[in-house]
């Protein structure tokens, strides 16, 4: 059964991960910026919508036991997940010296970057594999998406928040996201490296 502070991780799980803003991310709080409060929460429906399908997929192979096929699968999928993590903290990092104000703000825009994204579903795996890991493989399928809703929940509310400050204050973003950008680069670089070591 999982902790309180397993829901907690998962909410701050969804804040860091969000953070380091990505196309969809920035495309989201361009919309609440340039367009308003309905066009920002439309947006953001096109990254949930998503991240919910990559969920559900994650969740259906772990049903029919393809995440726990063999310990050679878990460790394949662990080190895939933790290159995952490496490059985008890498990627995140190198960023962190670019600037680009233009992104598509609408709904369909911001569903098709998000999707055509499968690193989302080795994002999901992995996140399955690890939590089975602390709490063992009989976990409910309800118990997964009570997390999965805390970490959904963390995500959303870091773009609304970014969202709405971008409204206030149009310059906040881009005076403050090359340091987000700077400081949790290396953290995924790390988060990366150990998922890897404890793989072995």
């Amino acid at each position: 059964m999982l902790t309180p502070m397993a829901y907690i991780l998962a909410v701050v799980l969804g804040v860091a991960s969000t953070l380091p803003l990505g196309p969809s991310g920035m495309s989201i709080v361009s919309a609440f910026a340039l367009k308003g409060e309905k066009r920002g929460y439309k947006a953001l429906m096109g990254l949930l919508l998503a991240e919910v399908i990559y969920m559900a997929i994650a969740l259906a192979l772990r049903a029919i036991g393809v995440l726990s096929l063999s310990h050679q699968l878990e460790v394949v999928l662990t080190l895939i997940f933790s290159a995952f993590l490496i490059i985008f903290g890498y990627k995140t990092y190198k960023s962190s010296k670019q600037s680009s104000t233009r992104f598509p703000i609408r709904f369909f825009n911001v569903f098709a970057i998000s999707v055509m994204n499968p690193t989302l579903l080795i994002f999901y795996m992995g996140l399955i594999i690890s939590v089975e890991k602390g709490y063992g493989p009989n976990l409910s399928v309800g118990s997964l998406l009570l997390l999965a809703f805390f970490f959904l929940s963390g995500v959303m509310g870091t773009l609304i928040l970014l969202g709405k400050m971008a409204q206030k204050k149009s310059e906040f973003i881009n005076n403050n996201l090359a340091k987000i950008k700077a400081v949790l680069g290396p953290i995924f670089i790390l988060l990366g490296l150990s998922s890897a070591l404890s793989s072995f």
